[in-house]
């Protein structure tokens, strides 16, 4: 996500009063190679990687972790959409 964010243009246009404040939770290349310049103009909040990070997001992330994990006790295949490695079901 962070090569959507042109970090350079992202600077001169709160530098120059274009946007009020901006905030990032990942970026084009890590560590930032701006960050000095990212975190000089005073109007950027920086999260490592938690900007979706809210009580309801983990609440429902542990919910659906723990039905996978009773549906592969079960014997059963979880849905395709959440596995990484599904060729290990054939």
């Amino acid at each position: 996500r962070g090569e959507i964010i042109d970090e350079k243009a992202l600077i001169d246009a709160l530098k120059g009063g274009i946007i009020a404040a901006a905030g990032l939770d990942t970026f084009a290349q890590e560590p930032p190679e701006n960050l000095d310049r990212l975190c000089g103009s005073g109007k950027l909040v920086l999260t490592p990687h938690v900007g979706a990070a809210t009580a309801e997001s983990i609440v429902r992330m542990a919910v659906e972790a723990a039905r996978n994990v009773l549906t592969v006790l079960e014997g059963k295949k979880p849905e395709q959409a959440v596995m990484v490695n599904p060729e290990i079901y054939g």
